[in-house]
């Protein structure tokens, strides 16, 4: 079964992320307190995503 509610968007200061445990604690981590400071420092984008209720997954793009 496909969920429609599933969507991606780039994270901003503004998202609230939904609840998230990917069973690694260090990529839990890396989205909840590393993402937007990498943002800021133009090291990364990062992309949520998530449904109506949870953040399903992440990914983010780095580049030079």
């Amino acid at each position: 079964m496909i969920d429609d509610d599933i969507s991606v968007s780039l994270l901003t200061e503004n998202h609230k992320i939904k609840p998230f445990d990917c069973g690694d604690e260090q990529l839990n981590e890396f989205l909840l307190q590393e993402a937007l400071p990498y943002k800021k420092e133009l090291l990364a984008t990062t992309f949520i995503i998530e449904n109506n209720e949870r953040t399903l997954g992440y990914y983010r793009k780095t580049g030079m």
